[in-house]
Protein backbone atom coordinates (compact mmCIF):
# COMPACT_ATOMS: atom_id res chain seq x y z
CA UNK A 1 0.00 0.00 0.00
CA UNK A 2 1.30 3.42 -0.99
CA UNK A 3 0.02 6.60 0.66
CA UNK A 4 1.21 10.04 -0.43
CA UNK A 5 0.31 13.60 0.51
CA UNK A 6 0.87 16.24 -2.17
CA UNK A 7 0.50 19.99 -2.35
CA UNK A 8 -1.35 21.96 -5.03
CA UNK A 9 1.62 21.67 -7.36
CA UNK A 10 1.50 17.88 -7.02
CA UNK A 11 4.76 17.83 -5.13
CA UNK A 12 5.03 14.99 -2.71
CA UNK A 13 5.04 16.19 0.90
CA UNK A 14 4.74 12.82 2.58
CA UNK A 15 5.02 9.27 1.31
CA UNK A 16 4.22 6.15 3.30
CA UNK A 17 4.82 2.63 2.03
CA UNK A 18 3.02 -0.16 3.89
CA UNK A 19 4.04 -3.72 3.09
CA UNK A 20 2.03 -6.63 4.46
CA UNK A 21 3.92 -9.79 5.33
CA UNK A 22 1.35 -12.57 5.83
CA UNK A 23 3.90 -15.02 7.23
CA UNK A 24 5.09 -12.63 9.93
CA UNK A 25 1.53 -11.61 10.81
CA UNK A 26 0.52 -15.26 11.07
CA UNK A 27 3.55 -16.03 13.21
CA UNK A 28 2.87 -13.07 15.51
CA UNK A 29 -0.66 -14.25 16.29
CA UNK A 30 -0.56 -18.04 15.95
CA UNK A 31 3.00 -19.31 16.42
CA UNK A 32 4.24 -21.02 19.57
CA UNK A 33 5.59 -17.75 20.92
CA UNK A 34 2.89 -15.62 19.33
CA UNK A 35 0.09 -13.60 20.84
CA UNK A 36 -2.33 -16.53 20.93
CA UNK A 37 0.06 -18.50 23.12
CA UNK A 38 0.09 -15.80 25.80
CA UNK A 39 -3.67 -15.27 25.64
CA UNK A 40 -4.31 -18.98 26.18
CA UNK A 41 -1.76 -19.03 28.97
CA UNK A 42 -3.44 -16.09 30.67
CA UNK A 43 -6.87 -17.76 30.37
CA UNK A 44 -5.47 -20.99 31.81
CA UNK A 45 -4.10 -19.15 34.83
CA UNK A 46 -7.34 -17.27 35.40
CA UNK A 47 -9.55 -20.35 35.14
CA UNK A 48 -7.36 -22.95 36.88
CA UNK A 49 -6.25 -21.06 39.98
CA UNK A 50 -9.77 -20.66 41.46
CA UNK A 51 -10.06 -24.44 41.68
CA UNK A 52 -7.44 -24.37 44.42
CA UNK A 53 -10.18 -22.97 46.65
CA UNK A 54 -11.29 -26.58 47.14
CA UNK A 55 -8.17 -27.03 49.26
CA UNK A 56 -9.64 -24.63 51.79
CA UNK A 57 -12.48 -27.05 52.53
CA UNK A 58 -10.15 -30.05 52.83
CA UNK A 59 -7.23 -28.50 54.73
CA UNK A 60 -8.24 -25.03 55.95
CA UNK A 61 -5.33 -24.80 58.38
CA UNK A 62 -2.71 -25.15 55.66
CA UNK A 63 -4.63 -23.52 52.85
CA UNK A 64 -2.80 -20.19 53.15
CA UNK A 65 0.40 -21.66 51.71
CA UNK A 66 -0.77 -24.58 49.56
CA UNK A 67 -2.03 -22.71 46.46
CA UNK A 68 0.87 -20.28 46.47
CA UNK A 69 3.63 -22.82 45.89
CA UNK A 70 2.17 -24.43 42.73
CA UNK A 71 1.76 -20.93 41.30
CA UNK A 72 5.32 -20.07 42.36
CA UNK A 73 6.75 -23.14 40.63
CA UNK A 74 4.70 -22.45 37.52
CA UNK A 75 6.02 -18.90 37.30
CA UNK A 76 9.54 -20.15 38.02
CA UNK A 77 9.19 -22.25 34.88
CA UNK A 78 7.82 -19.32 32.88
CA UNK A 79 10.67 -17.08 34.08
CA UNK A 80 13.19 -19.39 32.43
CA UNK A 81 11.19 -19.90 29.22
CA UNK A 82 9.61 -16.50 28.49
CA UNK A 83 10.66 -12.87 28.47
CA UNK A 84 10.32 -11.05 31.78
CA UNK A 85 7.65 -8.47 30.74
CA UNK A 86 5.23 -11.23 29.72
CA UNK A 87 5.82 -13.13 32.96
CA UNK A 88 5.26 -10.02 35.09
CA UNK A 89 2.07 -9.32 33.17
CA UNK A 90 0.79 -12.82 33.89
CA UNK A 91 1.58 -12.53 37.61
CA UNK A 92 -1.02 -9.77 37.91
CA UNK A 93 -4.20 -11.85 37.45
CA UNK A 94 -2.67 -14.89 39.14
CA UNK A 95 -1.57 -12.91 42.20
CA UNK A 96 -4.89 -11.10 42.50
CA UNK A 97 -6.81 -14.38 42.39
CA UNK A 98 -4.58 -15.81 45.12
CA UNK A 99 -5.07 -12.66 47.20
CA UNK A 100 -8.84 -13.00 46.97
CA UNK A 101 -8.84 -16.72 47.70
CA UNK A 102 -6.56 -16.30 50.72
CA UNK A 103 -8.29 -13.14 52.03
CA UNK A 104 -5.06 -11.16 51.82
CA UNK A 105 -4.45 -7.55 50.94
CA UNK A 106 -4.64 -7.06 47.19
CA UNK A 107 -1.20 -7.03 45.67
CA UNK A 108 0.53 -9.30 48.19
CA UNK A 109 0.88 -12.34 45.96
CA UNK A 110 1.34 -10.16 42.89
CA UNK A 111 4.42 -8.69 44.55
CA UNK A 112 5.72 -12.08 45.70
CA UNK A 113 5.28 -13.79 42.34
CA UNK A 114 6.62 -10.81 40.43
CA UNK A 115 9.66 -10.44 42.68
CA UNK A 116 10.53 -14.12 42.43
CA UNK A 117 10.11 -14.02 38.65
CA UNK A 118 12.43 -11.01 38.48
CA UNK A 119 15.06 -12.73 40.64
CA UNK A 120 14.92 -15.87 38.51
CA UNK A 121 15.22 -13.89 35.30
CA UNK A 122 18.42 -12.32 36.64
CA UNK A 123 19.79 -15.76 37.49
CA UNK A 124 18.69 -17.35 34.19
CA UNK A 125 22.24 -17.36 32.69
CA UNK A 126 23.40 -19.38 35.71
CA UNK A 127 20.59 -21.93 35.35
CA UNK A 128 21.10 -22.28 31.60
CA UNK A 129 24.72 -23.27 32.22
CA UNK A 130 23.69 -26.71 33.48
CA UNK A 131 23.80 -29.48 30.90
CA UNK A 132 21.03 -31.45 32.64
CA UNK A 133 17.62 -29.79 32.61
CA UNK A 134 16.55 -31.40 35.89
CA UNK A 135 19.55 -29.92 37.73
CA UNK A 136 18.61 -26.46 36.46
CA UNK A 137 15.03 -27.09 37.61
CA UNK A 138 16.20 -28.03 41.11
CA UNK A 139 18.25 -24.85 41.50
CA UNK A 140 15.53 -22.66 39.96
CA UNK A 141 12.82 -24.03 42.26
CA UNK A 142 15.10 -23.75 45.27
CA UNK A 143 15.86 -20.12 44.40
CA UNK A 144 12.18 -19.30 43.91
CA UNK A 145 11.15 -20.97 47.18
CA UNK A 146 13.94 -19.34 49.18
CA UNK A 147 13.14 -15.92 47.74
CA UNK A 148 9.42 -16.27 48.44
CA UNK A 149 9.90 -17.43 52.02
CA UNK A 150 12.38 -14.66 52.83
CA UNK A 151 10.13 -12.00 51.31
CA UNK A 152 7.14 -13.31 53.25
CA UNK A 153 9.01 -13.24 56.55
CA UNK A 154 10.63 -9.86 55.91
CA UNK A 155 7.65 -7.94 54.54
CA UNK A 156 4.46 -9.81 55.43
CA UNK A 157 5.06 -11.19 58.93
CA UNK A 158 2.93 -8.59 60.69
CA UNK A 159 4.18 -7.39 64.07
CA UNK A 160 6.57 -10.27 64.72
CA UNK A 161 10.00 -9.43 66.03
CA UNK A 162 13.21 -10.32 64.23
CA UNK A 163 13.82 -13.31 66.50
CA UNK A 164 10.29 -14.60 65.96
CA UNK A 165 10.72 -14.33 62.21
CA UNK A 166 14.02 -16.19 62.36
CA UNK A 167 12.36 -18.89 64.46
CA UNK A 168 9.74 -19.36 61.73
CA UNK A 169 12.35 -19.66 59.00
CA UNK A 170 13.16 -23.39 59.43
CA UNK A 171 9.48 -24.26 59.74
CA UNK A 172 8.52 -22.51 56.52
CA UNK A 173 11.69 -23.16 54.58
CA UNK A 174 12.82 -26.73 55.14
CA UNK A 175 9.67 -28.58 54.10
CA UNK A 176 8.82 -26.19 51.28
CA UNK A 177 12.39 -26.19 49.97
CA UNK A 178 12.67 -29.97 49.98
CA UNK A 179 9.24 -30.54 48.45
CA UNK A 180 9.46 -27.84 45.79
CA UNK A 181 13.11 -28.14 44.78
CA UNK A 182 13.54 -31.90 44.91
CA UNK A 183 10.11 -33.25 43.97
CA UNK A 184 7.29 -31.03 42.76
CA UNK A 185 9.38 -28.47 40.90
CA UNK A 186 11.47 -30.77 38.67
CA UNK A 187 8.37 -32.89 37.99
CA UNK A 188 6.40 -29.82 36.90
CA UNK A 189 9.28 -28.57 34.73
CA UNK A 190 9.55 -31.97 33.05
CA UNK A 191 5.82 -32.21 32.36
CA UNK A 192 5.62 -28.70 30.92
CA UNK A 193 8.66 -29.32 28.71
CA UNK A 194 7.05 -32.55 27.55
CA UNK A 195 3.88 -30.68 26.61
CA UNK A 196 5.94 -28.18 24.61
CA UNK A 197 7.73 -30.81 22.50
CA UNK A 198 4.78 -31.70 20.22
CA UNK A 199 4.31 -27.99 19.47
CA UNK A 200 7.96 -27.71 18.47
CA UNK A 201 7.56 -30.62 16.11
CA UNK A 202 4.44 -29.15 14.55
CA UNK A 203 6.04 -25.75 14.09
CA UNK A 204 9.07 -27.30 12.39
CA UNK A 205 7.06 -29.45 9.94
CA UNK A 206 5.96 -26.64 7.54
CA UNK A 207 9.59 -25.58 7.05
CA UNK A 208 10.46 -29.10 5.93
Amino acid sequence: MHISVKDKSQRSLLEIHIIYNPELIRAFFFSRHGLRHYILLLCAIVFLLPFTAALQAVMPRYYATLPFYPALLFFAYLSLRMSLPWVLLLTLPAGLILDVLQFQALGTNVFLLGSCAFILSLAEPFFSGFAQAHIAAVFACATATLSAVLLQLLLFAGGLSIMQRLALLPRYLLLALALNALAAGPLLFGLLDLLQKPQKGNSASPAA
